[in-house]
């Protein structure tokens, strides 16, 4: 209900979102021979930096997916690919997010092997 039909206003400010440039490189990780998929992916950080066009660095929450070649018994270098949570929000991100990337290096005996 409006008794005195007043109008009112809103005046909405649209500001340029930034654009991530990058994120930080993740260290190898090391994972002993026979080491599940869910074991290895909970070896990788949960949080990784990401690098704004405006200057500006922070942490943003990563969920990590295992290589469809990953594999406990077969010793080598493994790259899994995260995805940034919060890419959606930053304008050069609409439609792909900004993805990360960790190596799990799954050792026999002890010693890193390559794949």
């Amino acid at each position: 209900m409006n008794p005195d039909n007043t109008e009112g206003s809103v005046t909405v400010v649209v500001k340029d979102c930034p654009m991530i440039e990058g994120t930080e490189a993740v260290a190898d990780h090391y994972a002993v021979y026979g080491t599940d998929v869910a074991e290895a992916l909970s070896k990788l950080p949960g949080t990784v930096n990401i690098y704004l066009n405006d200057g500006r660095q922070r942490r943003a929450a990563v969920t990590w997916t295992a290589p469809e070649d990953y594999s406990a018994t077969v010793p080598g270098r493994y790259t899994f690919i995260g995805e940034i949570e919060e890419s959606i929000y930053y304008k050069n991100n609409a439609d792909s997010p900004v993805t990360a990337k960790a190596d799990i290096i799954v050792l026999k005996d002890g010693m890193p092997t390559r794949k």
